[in-house]
């Protein structure tokens, strides 16, 4: 009895795969399949694959079993074993996922696990072209498009992540409270957790990301970043020696969605499963499992096959694109051929101390986890690939990014020492990440300008000390200090700093806050956070008034019962209104007390970064 019900599961699976395929056929004939009910151990096959060129080659395998939920609840997988030498001897390779696998002529899906590790047999395994046909469901909402007609068709919509991490500064991390309370945490994607695991489960066939432009120091930087994301990253060229547009993306050939094109180049490449008309189904596993995606897509071609104990993979150029990858599923992706995908224009200029100046352009694409991630590998790669790159250095940074829909962003800032770059870097992506996943909405960034003026050697200011000038005081005198900040190797600077009291101010008990920009806005926002943003204009908002990292601030403070909710700050409040706004029955999200508010501010300018904070108390007489 058990037998017959998963036999009649398979058999409604091919019955609504097929269901769906008849739905896209447009003046083409539908491509045969076999379900995933007729296949049973000892069936001959073959798969096609390019591992040379652009040209599609055959091999050989015997189907061994069905493994039933295997990559999720009545997610099957079908279970071969390769039969030509030359793929034994590889194992599975990277690239090779989507690689159409036919039974008699007929299709049942795309090559796309196997375990990694070589052995004297190669196991694969085949996602079931009745679970690709899924995805094509997707876009609609659940139903199939009315149209596959490019004039008529239109990208699926981003839905905003809610899991996200953003940067206070381009130097300090500073995670903003929602108005649901949460924290913004970084994604951490289900990677095996030991070596043992990788050596013995069947697993997806690595998806390469191929870079080029970029040097192995730099990536290395990011190898946390890749390993979270379970990325396999290889350095390679990306050009061609021969155009690739008039490669036709059929099954079997090799495919590429394109992350960053230009100066510096990112695609992750499969093959192309299925296509029918302009739409295509490749890859037989996630690339991301991102959801709806607007990814270039474009043709490759494949210049060896590099064998590799640990994980073989094609090694690949990629041409330009031709069309658009819009779905990113557990049982792989959809493309449309003909539709272009949308790219944020990048340019990062460098102004270097001796005059000259460097140019890096690209393009990229708006992907939620890899468009901050390659961002920032190519802004890194631009600042340390110059001639002048130095162990300690200080950059001037000036930042503008063009937001559709509301205030464009920008950002200026200066970061010194010894790893300066690397901060600079991964504090832009952070920013971009925020931009992209929060749970508002996502950002669409249409243009990103860097310009950063690049002086050698480390430029900042520590305060060190404060020390008092003036005897007592009262309403309407001058309150001076010293302020003493050290030099990275020179002589320390000492600062006068003159506070002018109110004249009607009454004798009090007063603060001087002196502080750098960080310890200024954790003061205001309460205790380091970014306040209660709860829209995309509110976070742009809160990273556009930062204050300057080359400014020291001095803040006068006067005790005060208040209370803050949110950004708005209630001072001096009744205590019978108070009692009623903290009482268990009144108290909100981002409501807090106020102690101090402040009733002076003033700023001094310096050359370059400034840190740290002192407290003093003023007596008023």
């Amino acid at each position: 009895m058990p037998y017959m019900i998963v036999l009649l599961r398979r058999w409604l699976r091919w019955l609504i795969g097929c269901m769906i395929l008849v739905n896209t056929v447009t003046a083409e004939e539908t491509t045969p399949i076999m379900p995933l009910a007729e296949i049973v151990p000892g069936m001959q096959g073959t798969w096609k694959t390019v591992v040379s060129g652009t040209t599609i080659d055959t091999f050989n395998l015997t189907i061994i079993g069905i493994a039933d939920n295997f990559v999720g609840p009545k997610q099957s997988l079908i279970l071969a074993e390769a039969m030509d030498a030359s793929q034994i001897l590889s194992g599975p390779v990277g690239g090779m996922s989507g690689s159409p696998v036919y039974i008699d002529g007929k299709l049942i899906g795309a090559y796309a696990y196997g375990f990694l590790w070589p052995k004297e047999q190669a196991i694969i395994g085949i996602t079931p072209i009745e679970a690709m046909y899924d995805i094509l469901a997707v876009h609609a909402g659940g139903t199939q498009e009315a149209s596959l007609d490019s004039a008529s068709w239109s990208p699926p919509t981003w839905y905003p992540n809610t899991d996200a991490m953003t940067d206070r500064s381009l130097q300090t991390v500073d995670r903003p409270v929602m108005k649901d309370h949460r924290h913004w945490t970084l994604r951490a994607s289900a990677q095996a957790s030991t070596a043992s695991e990788w050596e013995t489960v069947l697993q997806a066939v690595p998806t390469p990301m191929f870079v080029a432009g970029v040097s192995a120091k730099t990536l290395a930087v990011f190898a946390d970043k890749f390993e979270e994301l379970g990325l396999d990253v290889m350095q390679a060229p990306m050009g061609t020696a021969k155009p690739l547009d008039d490669v036709p993306l059929e099954p079997g050939a090799a495919v590429a969605g394109v992350l960053m094109n230009g100066d510096f180049s990112f695609a992750r490449v499969g093959t192309v499963t299925w296509r029918q008309g302009d739409t295509i189904l490749a890859f037989g596993h996630a690339m991301a499992s991102a959801g709806g995606v607007q990814l270039p897509m474009a043709p490759a071609e494949v210049i060896t096959v590099v064998r590799n104990l640990e994980d073989s993979f094609k090694l690949s150029n990629v041409g330009e694109a031709i069309g658009m990858i819009y779905q990113d599923r557990l049982s792989g992706v959809a493309g449309k051929v003909g539709v272009e995908a949308p790219t944020t224009p990048m340019h990062i200029r460098l102004n270097l101390a001796h005059g000259d100046t460097r140019d890096y352009r690209g393009n990229v694409a708006l992907d939620r986890t890899m468009t901050p991630l390659v961002s920032a590998i190519a802004l890194l790669e631009s600042l340390t690939a110059t001639l002048d790159a130095e162990f300690e250095q200080t950059f001037f940074v000036n930042i503008h990014m063009a937001i559709n829909g509301t205030d464009d962003l920008h950002m200026r800032d200066v970061i010194s020492g010894q790893q300066a770059a690397v901060r600079l870097a991964r504090g832009f992506m952070g920013i971009y990440d925020s931009l992209l996943n929060n749970p508002f909405e996502v950002a669409d960034v249409t243009r990103i300008n860097v310009e950063v003026d690049v002086e050698p050697g480390m430029h900042m200011h520590v305060l060190q000390a404060v020390e008092r000038l003036s005897g007592p005081v009262k309403g309407g005198d001058t309150f001076r200090i010293a302020a003493t900040l050290d030099r990275y190797q020179a002589a320390p600077t000492r600062q006068v700093i003159t506070i002018p009291l109110p004249q009607t101010m009454e004798p009090q008990h007063l603060q001087l806050l002196i502080a750098d920009a960080t310890a200024a806005d954790a003061y205001d926002l309460g205790k380091g956070k970014a306040g209660f943003i709860e829209s995309l204009d509110g976070l742009v908002d809160y990273l556009n008034r930062r204050r300057s990292s080359q400014k020291l601030y001095v803040k006068l403070l006067q005790a005060s019962e208040g209370i803050r909710i949110h950004d708005t700050h209630l001072y001096d409040l009744p205590p019978s209104v108070r009692k009623l706004m903290q009482s268990p029955r009144s108290v909100r999200a981002g409501q807090s007390k106020v102690p101090w508010k402040t009733i002076l501010e003033t700023a001094i300018d310096f050359e370059s970064p400034v840190s740290g904070s002192y407290r003093m108390p003023v007596d008023l007489e």
